[in-house]
């Protein structure tokens, strides 16, 4: 099942601007972005296109997808994706970062829907873009949210935390 209109569209975003993720993070660092510690450790992780392409991306919660209450990421993912959303690529969060908090969207945590990155001190974390009282900053999450239960299991995300998934473009129907 495809529902192409899941979703709320915030940007379009281009992969492949730059060659490197060095250069990418550069370019950020110079345009005043902040990038949070546990970010940065996710960067060796990424690997930009190779090719520009174009990216459509919506955001959506939990409960957008039908959620109430405390969810894991696989089961958000899965929900997406069965209703036709595309997991992100890794550079997607960079460049989202970049593209779409210069229009000022205070008060906002996106979370990227991404594969998670195992950073080198063994956290997995997807990329999340923060705007909020401190200034615009690219941060990383524990990909199953913070905190858990006594027993391990992870907390899983609030219906109202907001994801970001990759709209699929649309092929024109055959004449």
């Amino acid at each position: 099942m495809s529902d192409t209109t899941i979703g709320r569209f915030i940007a379009k975003v281009t992969l492949g601007t730059h060659k490197t993720i060095e250069e990418l993070e550069a370019a950020m660092r110079l345009e005043g972005y902040d990038i949070s510690q546990h970010a940065k450790k996710m960067l060796p992780k990424v690997t930009v296109s190779s090719e520009l392409k174009e990216l459509e991306l919506v955001a959506v919660s939990a409960n957008d997808l039908g959620f109430t209450g405390r969810t894991q990421r696989s089961e958000i993912y899965a929900k997406a994706q069965s209703l036709g959303l595309q997991i992100c690529p890794p550079e997607v969060g960079l460049q989202l970062y970049r593209v779409y908090f210069q229009n000022e969207h205070e008060y906002e945590e996106l979370m990227i829907a991404m594969e998670p990155a195992t950073t080198s001190d063994l956290y997995i974390f997807v990329f999340v873009l923060n705007n909020d009282n401190e200034g615009l900053n690219l941060q990383a999450c524990c990909s199953d949210g913070w905190g858990g239960a006594e027993d391990g299991t992870p907390s899983g995300w609030g219906s109202h935390n907001i994801w970001v998934f990759v709209r699929p473009a649309t092929t024109p129907a055959a004449e």
